[in-house]
Order: structure tokens, then sequence, then C-alpha cells
């Protein structure tokens, strides 16, 4: 911190215009306008626009890459020549970076955007030989539905921080929605889910240049002998020059590519792309077999039913590695590639219909869950400008700064914002504001003992730094693991917190001390008031703390019974499924105002509305596992129809369908959360026996259990489901129990290293009252914001808010009347301090 104060106000300002920059553009734009820009408006490629857009006005449903890439073509124009672009060597590389640079920078979810739809059915495919015959024989077409709809998901999850939801409908359709902003990134989506991914392995005929030769002096009588089929490839030299290669490559592969672990995409000794493999060692075996003994023949490389490349094969293989070289774009690459390593679809993918999807919270949840939010944060701000007066501006400052680099950083990394994503911003904004608490209670206590404003400041930083590390690194173990682990909504959760648990760090440490600096150096400050809660308190916390554990033991056992009682009902759709009824629609009605209405006549559901040229306008009613024995007996198109038409007769519902469908959580995603969720408990016991000692990691691990299940106790008596927003809530309320309860454990470590006069016991008690001005501050300020998106959120994230609450009061009760107690009747016993 003794840098001079303007560099480090230069280092500040810098990282605030990079993060500032990367959340630019915010809206999509225009796909001409930027190839002209980044190609400096070159004549030639004026040309292909001017051309695609005279394609486009005859075809309107002519996508602006298709048309670009359609005139390119005509006027044998390369645009790679005209961008100075690093990796950027084909038009369709043009096409990707320019559809790159269009897209908006915050990629919003499915629950606050929306997106497409792509309604699939699985296909079987026929047995090419007896192996594959005995590896489908015995599943039902439902199991192979199950195998496909991991295999997309896994697809999807690689290829970014996309969050979809994939769900089954009847036996052999699935539905898959993903939260695509253009209809560029429609149609690349629509090549990776049809991708079949059967890799084989071939041999060239040892005749091959005979048979060529035949082939091109007659090609239209020519036909190969039994067992072989005639095969073309295109590939580039290392100058980029294309040719088109014919050979004639046996119809039965020598191994397919089941065995693969692993696909990436590299580059060879001259540049060029290709996709590395890796086999497991079943693969690598029988890949070394195959080249000992063919080496001198030629091995074609098969992918979809196309050539992609045909080496010799100079000696064997034993390594389980090889490549696929081929004329492949970075895009095709990288899909082709993601595909592989997730595995090849034991089944064929047909598209039957795409839908643009409306948001599934509903424009009104949204619109009003973003009010809440902004409201809750002027709230806080308001609260920290009126109590810590000076103060509370930096805080203020503090608190821009590091949204601006929470939403850069995510448009950096291309992460998708979703309602989960924005529980972890509420949380990351809580813990920088709790930082800043901490260091201002601590610039007080220095100041209350007479220290120069200077020293109190200085000594207040050093002293909570220690604090601020152990609260912070103990929420980001949750979160890196939750990112590490889990897939979807989860994974988005942890990347979300990540980003901010590491900005509130810098913020708070880094940039509010170099606004303490200036404010000193430029305006010569001589105090800072600030107002008061509770000063110098002396409360026996220790002296209740049977009482307060029978409360707890109550509490949790109510809890448990509550779930035992409502086991079947639990779980929400998003986990078990349902009955989905889609009806015609002429008119518009609020998702919330149907959702209520079918509430009143017995049915809880989720709706949403979707769009198709094709299909035309459809709403969603997605029936929950409550419902399923009235959906039985009564037949619930019907009754639903029926029901809405008398209650909103300008919508004029009609006909629809009626079906069956599973959970948007599959078996792979629910065991990743819980995987996650274990060992982040794991990694934050090891953090702080290592930082305090082993009592204190167990009692921050059972206040952490005490506060999930209470929580979840507490949604549950108000007759709510457990759905993924709830599970983030949850997440969120795990990471907040964790920092509170680390907080106290700091101050009870540094006491005890500087009041050998008092027992163990009191040093608690003394701890605690010590910390409770910032425990009672922060868990107000956080407890207002999600306050308003209870009252002001929607019906949609009534829940989300009703969790968040629950937690926020039983995570502050948990760190005094649970983990101190705990550690205060179970711990090392420590030379000098009396028990």
């Amino acid at each position: 911190m003794n840098k001079p104060v303007l560099t480090r106000i230069i280092i500040v300002l810098i990282v605030i215009a990079i993060f500032a920059w990367s959340m630019f553009p915010l809206h999509q734009q225009n796909f001409y306008k930027v190839l002209s820009e980044l190609a400096d408006n070159n004549p030639n490629i004026v040309k292909v626009i001017d051309l695609a857009k005279e394609k486009q006005a005859h075809d309107p449903n002519l996508y602006e890459s298709v048309a670009v890439d359609e005139a390119a073509k005509e006027l044998n124009i390369d645009m790679a020549d005209y961008l100075a672009v690093k990796d950027v060597l084909t038009n369709a590389d043009v096409l990707r970076y320019v559809r790159s640079k269009c897209a908006s920078s915050i990629k919003l979810g499915l629950d606050l955007n929306g997106g497409t739809e792509f309604d699939v059915s699985v296909i079987p495919n026929k047995p090419a030989n007896d192996a594959d015959k005995a590896a489908i024989e015995g599943i039902t077409i439902s199991e192979l539905r199950n195998r496909v709809m991991e295999i997309l998901r896994n697809r999807i999850n690689k290829s970014g921080l996309v969050e979809p939801e994939i769900a089954a409908e009847g036996s052999s359709r699935i539905s898959l929605k993903i939260p695509v902003s253009t209809e560029e990134q429609k149609k690349e989506y629509m090549k990776l889910i049809q991708m079949s991914a059967q890799l084989e392995f071939r041999l060239v005929a040892a005749n091959n240049d005979q048979l060529l030769s035949e082939y091109n002096s007659n090609p239209q009588t020519f036909v190969p002998p039994v067992g072989l089929e005639k095969m073309t490839m295109v590939s580039s030299d290392r100058f980029g020059k294309k040719r088109t290669d014919t050979v004639f490559v046996q119809i039965h592969p020598e191994m397919s590519g089941t065995n693969i672990i692993n696909a990436f995409v590299s580059a060879d000794q001259y540049g060029q792309r290709q996709i590395a493999l890796q086999f497991n060692s079943e693969g690598a075996e029988q890949f070394g077999k195959v080249t000992a003994a063919n080496v001198g023949r030629r091995l074609a490389i098969v992918l979809d039913g196309t050539l992609y490349s045909a080496p010799t094969i100079q000696s064997a293989i034993y390594g389980g590695n090889a490549s696929i070289t081929g004329d492949f774009s970075q895009e095709e690459a990288q899909n082709v590639a993601t595909a592989l390593a997730c595995g090849n679809l034991p089944a064929t993918i047909r598209i039957d219909s795409t839908f643009d999807t409306a948001p599934t919270l509903g424009r009104e949840a949204v619109n009003s869950g973003m009010i809440a939010g902004i409201l809750g944060l002027l709230v806080v701000a308001l609260f920290m400008l009126i109590y810590y007066m000076k103060a509370g501006l930096v805080a203020n400052i503090a608190l821009i700064v590091n949204i601006i680099l929470i939403m850069g950083a995510m448009a950096s990394l291309g992460a998708t914002l979703t309602l989960p994503g924005i529980a972890g911003i509420i949380l990351t904004m809580g813990m920088a504001v709790d930082a800043n608490v901490l260091i201002f209670e601590r610039i007080r206590e220095e100041l209350e003992a007479k220290k120069t404003l200077l020293n109190a400041i200085d000594i207040g930083y050093k002293r909570a730094f220690a604090t601020i590390l152990d609260s912070n690194v103990t929420t980001l173990i949750v979160a890196l693991v939750l990112y590490w682990q889990g897939t979807g909504p989860v994974k988005g959760f942890g990347a979300t917190l990540s980003i901010g648990i590491i900005s509130s760090i810098f913020t708070a440490v880094f940039v509010t001390r170099l606004i303490f600096d200036i404010y000193n150096k430029y305006f010569h400050i001589k105090g800072l008031k600030m107002l008061r809660v509770f000063h110098n308190s002396k409360v026996q916390f220790l002296s209740i703390w049977k009482y307060c554990i029978t409360i707890s033991a109550v509490l949790m056992l109510a809890s448990v019974v509550i779930v035992i009682v409502r086991h079947n009902t639990i779980l929400s759709v998003d986990f078990t499924g349902g009955t989905q009824v889609m009806v015609n629609f002429k008119n518009y009605v609020s998702q919330s105002n149907i959702e209520e209405a079918l509430k009143k006549a017995g049915f809880e559901s989720s709706v949403s509305y979707k769009y198709s040229p094709v299909e035309g306008n459809k709403m969603e009613i997605v029936l929950t596992g409550k419902n399923q024995n009235a959906v039985k007996e009564s037949g619930a198109m019907a009754t639903i129809t029926q029901m809405l038409n008398k209650e909103f007769p300008n919508a004029q519902f009609t006909g629809g369908t009626e079906t069956t469908i599973g959970g948007f959580v599959g078996a792979e995603f629910a065991k990743s959360a819980i995987i996650a969720i274990l060992l982040s408990m794991v990694g934050i016991f090891i953090y702080v026996s290592l930082r305090f000692e082993f009592t204190y990691s167990i009692a921050a691990i059972i206040a952490l259990m005490h506060d999930l299940i209470i929580g979840t106790g507490v949604l549950l008596a108000f007759d709510r489901q457990i759905t993924l927003t709830v599970i983030a809530a949850l997440l969120t309320v795990a990471g907040y129990s964790v920092n509170d309860t680390i907080i106290v454990f700091d101050r009870i470590r540094e006491n005890l290293k500087l009041r050998k006069d008092i027992t163990y016991k009191e040093i608690i008690n003394l701890s605690i009252n010590q910390t409770l001005s910032r425990t009672v501050i922060t868990s107000f300020l956080t407890f207002l914001v999600v306050l308003m998106l209870l009252l002001f959120g929607g019906v949609s994230i009534n829940s989300f808010a009703l969790v968040m609450i629950a937690g926020i009061i039983v995570g502050t009760y948990s760190s005094i009347f649970v983990a101190s107690p705990l550690i205060a009747y179970r711990h090392k016993k420590i030379i000098g301090i009396r028990e």
C-alpha cells in the first residue's frame, strides 16, 4: 500500500477501463456493418456485402452469414485476405469471427431472455455389425433416449457456459432449449445436435492406385470391387491451396471411435488445423494392433460418412493418440472435437420443429425482478451513505466498480446470466459491502483507541485483511468446486460467484484503500464520523447456548418431518417431470396471470410462450407431479383449455397436445451437483482445519448443514417446491453461512493471541460482541436486498427470495448460537488461556 498514489490510480483506471470495454456492445450488432468495419471498407468486401444484400432481398429467410458466404463464392473472393486476424484462414473462419463480434457482450439465459427450443426425435440406428447389435440388445427406446439426452447435454455444456434445458417428451422425443440469441447461433447448434459423431477407421484398398486409374479411364461404367466403396476428400496444402482426392476404402471398419476419451483442436507442423484424439487403454491397444498389422497401408478416417484424411501408416502406434486432418474451419473443428469427446450418438437425431421461446420467468417477472434488484442496491447504497458518511461514499464507489468488473468479466468469459447467476451477484454484493463494513468497524476501533486517522486506516486495513481473505476463500472454494463439478445452472452459479468474490476482494482491499489515500493526499481529511448501533456491548451469548441448541434441534427436526410428510411433492417439474399441455392462442396473456388462474383451479404449473413461423403461436403449460392424480381423472388438456377460455376469453385458446415429459435435471446433472456440494464441504473442512483447528472446521460444517436444513424446511412449510432456482438460493445460503461463521472465528483467533487475562469462553463472548455491529449491519443490508426481491420480484422468484431470507436469518443466528458454542465446549487447549 506504500506505492505512489498516482501509480495506483493509473492501475485501477486501466483495470476499470478494460472491464468496462468488455461490457460492450450491449446489443446485437449489424452483421454487414461489422464485416465492413473489420475489413476497413475494402472495395472487394463491399462488393460481397452488396451482392449478399441483393440475395437476401430475393430470399428474406436467408441468414446474413449464408448470403455473404454465397456472394463470396460467386465473386471468387477470399475474405480472409482482407482481415488481419490470427487463425482466420478461410471464409468460414471469417463468418465465425464476424458472428462473434456481432454478438452482444452479456448473454442472458432462458429464464431472462428466452431462446430456441428444438423438438427432436430419437431414431435407433440399425446395427452395422455383431458388436453394435450386442451393444444395443435389450435397450428400450426410453433408455436409448436417456443416453442421447446425456450426450447432448454434455455437448452443449462443453460449447460454453450456456445452461440449456433438456427434457424427455414421451418415450422417444426430447425437448432441448438453448439461450440462442441469433439465427446464426441457431444454425450452428442444429449442426452440433444432429452430428452423430460416428468415427470409423477403415483401410484403403491395397491396389488403390490401380483402381483409381481404372475409374479415371471410364468413371461412368466403373463398379468398385465387392467390399469397397469410392470416397472423396478435400484437403489443403501448407499454402492453403485446395485439392480433391479420390480413394477406395473398405466398407467394414477396422475399429470405431467408441473408445475415445478426449478430443481437441490443435495444429500440425504446417499450422493446419487438426483434431487430436486420445483413446482409453482398450482403444489404444486396438489401435496399436490395427496399425501394427497394416504398416505401409493407408488408413482412412471417416466421420459420419465423410472421408477426412487417409494417411499412410509408417509404423505401429501404441501411444493411444491419433489425429484427424481436413479442411476445417475453427468452428467446425471445435464442434467435431466436442462431439467426439462427448461420445457418438447411438441413434439418429431428427429435428422435427424449432420454436423461439419467451423468457421462462415471464416478461413481467424479469422486469419486476430487475427493478427489485436495483431498488435493493439503492437502499444499500443509501444506508451506507447515511450510516458511514464519507466512508459510506467510498464503499458505494467500490460497489459501482465491483458491478463493472463482474459484468465485464462475465462478458469476457462468454458466461450466460440467469437467475442463479443473479443470486451469485447478490451474494457477492453482500460480501463486498461486508468487507467494507469489516474495514470501517476496524478503523472505528482504532480511532476509539486514540490512534491518528492515518494510523487507524492503516491498522484497520491490515487487521481486516486476514478476516476478509479467510471468509472469501472459504466461499471461493465452494464456488470453484461448483464450477468444476457442476453443470448447467450450478456451473453458471459457480462461475458468477467466483468472479464476484475475486472482484469484491480487489475493490474492498485495493480500491477503497486507494480512495482513502486520495482523500488524505488531496483533501486532507481530519476525521471519519460514523453512526453506531452497538457500543461496547457485553451480551453473554454463551449463557443461553442450551436454549439455542434446543431451538435449533427442534427446527431441524421439524424440517426433516416436513420433508418426510411431503416426500412425494417436494421436487418441482425441473426434477420430476410432469404433464405438458400445448395450446394455440391468438392474444397474449401475462404468464403470471395464467399461473395464478391455474393455481386457483388446483393446478401447480409453469407457463411459457413459444413462436414458430411454421407451427404458429403456442403456449406451453407444464403441470407438476403434484397434479398427476387430477390430470388422470379429468384429462388435462380439455379441462385447462375450457377453464382458461372462460377466464381469458380474448386469448382464444384452441386445439393443442398433451404429453408426459421428464425432468430438466438428468441423473448425471443431479449426480454432479451432489458431488460438487460434498467436495465443497470437504474443501471448507480442510481449509478451516489448516487456518484454525479441527474443531472449528467441524463447527463450520455443522452450522452450514443447520442452515441448509432449516432453510429447506421453511420453504416446504410454505407449500413450495424445490426448483433449480431454489437450489441456487440454497447454494447462496451456504456461501453466506460460511462467510458469516468464519468472520466470528477469525476474531476469536485474534483475541486468543491478545487476551491472556480472560477465559476461553469469555474470549468467545468478547469476539461475538466485537463483531456484532458488523454482523447485524451486513445481515440487515443483505436482508433488505432480498426483501425487495420478495416484495416486488414477482411470483416466479418468490420461492428463491423466501429461501434467501430464511437463510440470512438462520445463517446469522447459527454463526453466533451454533458454531460459537460448539468450539467453546470442544476445542484444543491453549497455553496461557484459562478454561
